[in-house]
């Protein structure tokens, strides 16, 4: 998938609610200021919604710089307000790929 710009503007606080159990395609958005979007999976595990960049990824450095985000469920117009969070858990981290960061996505505090 190629990178875009904004998502829109309308947006909704995250809520775990509406995580499709299975989780698909997402539609990120980074850089609040610029911002910058990409098409990537995310997986549900335990009710919880993640993401697993490759550390060299773009957009996952403007995570690093700035853990607000926007996203919506590929195919659907809802855009939520999240923040990313750093996953050290084994448990977790031992379900996706070696080499992987990852993320997991959550309400702003």
């Amino acid at each position: 998938f190629l990178p875009g710009g904004s998502l829109g503007e309308s947006h909704l606080p995250f809520n775990a609610l509406n995580i499709p159990a299975e989780g698909g395609v997402i539609e990120l958005e980074t850089k609040p200021d610029d911002p910058y979007s990409v098409k990537i999976g995310a997986v549900v595990v335990d009710g919880e919604l993640y993401i697993d960049p490759a550390p060299e990824r773009r957009w996952y450095q403007h995570m690093v710089d700035n853990p607000d985000i926007r996203f919506r469920f590929d195919g659907q117009s809802s855009i939520y307000t999240a923040r990313v969070y750093a996953v050290e858990e084994a448990d977790i981290v031992s379900q996706f790929e070696s080499g992987r960061v990852v993320l997991r996505l959550g309400p702003r505090l």
